[in-house]
């Protein structure tokens, strides 16, 4: 019951801490634009999306070139 407390809990209060302590430094101008991030963000992700594509081909078209074990048996 405690480790589902503190897991649940830590999930819903980690945003709102990092809000709480980014907000001073954002409103002073101090933080530097959001939007640098989200782009730098963004271009992870998509290299991450692209690598997880190219993993799924390569492991498709491995299987394709497996020859399946009744498929070399010729019929009687």
């Amino acid at each position: 019951m405690r480790t589902t407390l503190v897991s649940h809990g830590n999930s819903l209060l980690a945003p709102i801490i990092g809000l709480v302590l980014c907000a001073p430094k954002f409103l002073a101008g101090a933080m530097t634009p959001i939007a640098d991030w989200v782009s730098s963000l963004q271009r992870v992700g998509g290299l991450l999306l692209s690598l997880d594509e190219l993993n799924h081909r390569r492991s498709s078209a491995g299987r394709e070139k497996t020859a399946s074990p009744l498929g070399s048996v010729r019929s009687l």
